[in-house]
């Protein structure tokens, strides 16, 4: 994933780094290149399940919006496009399978490629905090559908739980065997945390290396 992409509600996409250098590296070694598409404003915000609302309301504006991701590969020459909208609802279900199956086939017929990224789960409806988000995406229909299926094993303890580790080996496991019944593990990659929860001021607070190693010299 070279450059980063944000859906609006209105279909449209808005940049947040994109580097055609590095795009050129890529295909220089040669590596495909995709572009990450969020349903966030930005970097730093929350993922918004209104934006992905919007864009699956109807036929019209999933067609719309597939459109402008096919047309973003062209111009920009990326290899495909890997989608990472989170925080879905459950009633999305049905609507984002669609608008999933519709892109692969567009950017397959332009001979680009799909990934997307998935949440974390061990049954196909959970319960529980964070459920609706898991729901709303169908393991076997979109796996059926992309070409590279990542399913983002750090979701084991968070705001929604108390203090525990992002992703124990025995928890991952489970998770990686449920996606394997019901997607092809030849598509399944596994997306691990490159960081830390500081859990002693209430909500966790997101720690990187650096600033786990600034806590270790202070305390």
């Amino acid at each position: 994933d070279l450059d980063w992409w944000h859906a609006r509600p209105d279909g449209s996409l808005v940049p947040e780094s994109v580097d055609p250098a590095f795009v050129g590296e890529a295909h220089a070694d040669p590596l495909r290149g995709f572009a990450t598409v969020t349903n966030r404003l930005n970097d730093y915000s929350a993922f918004d399940p209104a934006i992905a609302e919007a864009i699956l309301a109807t036929q019209a504006t999933r067609a719309r919006h597939v459109a402008r991701l096919v047309a973003l590969c062209k111009t920009h020459g990326y290899d495909g496009i890997d989608l990472d909208w989170e925080s879905l609802r459950a009633g999305d279900r049905a609507s984002f399978t669609a608008f999933v199956q519709l892109l692969a086939a567009r950017l397959h017929a332009a001979a680009k490629g799909l990934s997307i990224a998935v949440y974390d789960k061990t049954s196909d409806y959970p319960t529980g905090t964070e459920a609706g988000a898991r729901a709303a995406e169908d393991y076997r229909a979109l796996g059926a559908a992309v070409d590279e299926f990542k399913v983002l094993t750090f979701g084991q303890h968070g705001s929604f739980t108390g203090p525990g580790p992002l992703s124990v080996p025995a928890w991952m496991t489970r998770v990686l065997a449920y996606a394997e019944s019901q997607v092809n593990p030849a598509k399944i990659y596994l997306g691990v945390p490159f960081y830390g929860f500081d859990w002693g001021q209430g909500t966790p607070r997101y720690l990187l290396w650096t600033d786990a190693q600034a806590l270790l010299a202070t305390y």
